[in-house]
């Protein structure tokens, strides 16, 4: 099953729908959502990529989504990394998930590890998607019981 069509409405969604959300006036990045509305793909990743370079965070942790779906071009799983990776460290709570469950998913214990100390960073940080998967962990991936 080819999940680049969702993960492809999952990026647009999650790039559109930050201006929504009370993003200021002279959004640095509505060059780039204006070309995601426009469908222009490739004009979007430049936008981010220039942003990115100049060091924002928020075009980073975009662009490592764009390339782990495969926005405009076949998904690059290592660009995607380098991107999310740089997101992560700069402070961004859902870079860090996004690593992490990328990261928890391979079968390099090194990498795993590294995913489990994204994931626990993301939870700190108080990302909620990060603190409720922290908390079906340590359940061991049980229900929680109800009284």
């Amino acid at each position: 099953m080819d999940l680049r069509p969702r993960m492809a409405i999952v990026v647009l969604s999650g790039i559109l729908s930050a201006a929504a959300l009370g993003a200021p006036a002279a959004d640095p990045l509505e060059p780039a959502r204006s070309a995601i509305r426009g469908k222009q793909f490739g004009r979007a990743v430049q936008e981010l990529t220039a942003q990115a370079e100049h060091g924002s965070v928020d075009a980073k942790y975009l662009l490592g989504l764009a390339y782990l779906s495969g926005l405009d071009r076949k998904p690059e799983q290592s660009a995607a990394l380098q991107w999310l990776r740089s997101a992560a460290q700069s402070g961004h709570p859902g870079a860090a998930f996004v690593l992490a469950g990328i990261l928890c998913l391979s079968a390099d214990t090194e990498a795993a590890a590294e995913g489990a100390r994204w994931l626990e960073q993301a939870a700190r940080s108080g990302y909620q998607l990060a603190q409720d998967a922290v908390a079906i962990a340590a359940r061991g991936c049980r229900p929680e019981r109800r009284r």
